[in-house]
């Protein structure tokens, strides 16, 4: 986390609202969904809402595509309620 920029996406469901109940609710904001990353000079953009965007901007390699389609298909299954963080065990 020291290396670069970090954010919470709206994918994430408890901090946000821990954040409010802490009583700093100022501190969650809207911001874009699209997100970029410069490798070897050259800009490789996203969008958080289209999760494959990582394979057509370039940013992850193709042969890849496997294991980023597993890893998203246990991610949705993991989402089974807002507020409730998946099993770490599962």
């Amino acid at each position: 986390m020291e290396i670069g920029a970090q954010f919470l996406s709206t994918d994430y469901r408890v901090i946000p609202d821990l954040v409010v109940a802490l009583g700093d609710s100022d501190a969650v904001v809207t911001t874009s969904r699209r997100a970029a990353a410069v490798i070897g000079g050259r800009m490789h953009t996203i969008d958080t809402r289209r999760p494959l965007s990582m394979l057509t901007s370039g940013l992850v390699p193709l042969g890849s595509a496997p294991s980023l389609v597993h890893g998203l298909i246990r991610l949705r299954r993991g989402r089974r309620s807002p507020g409730v963080s998946p099993d770490p065990a599962a």
